[in-house]
C-alpha cells in the first residue's frame, strides 16, 4: 500500500517527482546483438525503452532493424517506435 500511495502521489503532484536523474540510461556506447545483426546504442539511451522493443518481431521485419539501427542514433525518434511495436506490433516504412 506503501508503494501505491507513493506512485498516485508522485502522478498527481509532478513537482515531488526527482526528475530526470531517476531514469536509468546506458552509462556508454556499446552494441546490442541479436542473433547475427549489430545494433549501436549509444550513452544516455533511456534503458527501459530498450527493454519494451519487441526483438523477435523486429528481427523479422529486416528494413525495420534498419530503422531501428537508424534511430538509436537518435533516442528521441525511438519513442515513436517503441510506441508503433507496443501498440500496432508492426511499422509501415515509408
Amino acid at each position: 500500500m506503501t508503494a501505491f500511495n507513493d506512485a498516485i502521489e508522485k502522478m498527481l503532484w509532478p513537482d515531488k517527482r526527482l526528475g530526470k536523474e531517476t531514469i536509468k540510461v546506458t552509462g556508454k556506447d556499446t552494441v546490442l546483438k541479436i542473433r547475427s545483426i549489430e545494433i549501436r546504442v549509444p550513452a544516455g539511451v533511456p534503458i527501459d525503452l530498450l527493454a519494451n522493443i519487441n526483438v523477435y518481431k523486429a528481427i523479422q521485419i529486416p528494413a525495420l532493424l534498419h530503422k531501428l539501427d537508424q534511430l538509436l542514433s537518435e533516442p528521441h525518434r525511438l519513442v515513436r517506435l517503441v510506441e508503433v511495436l507496443k501498440n500496432r506490433g508492426q511499422l509501415t516504412t515509408s
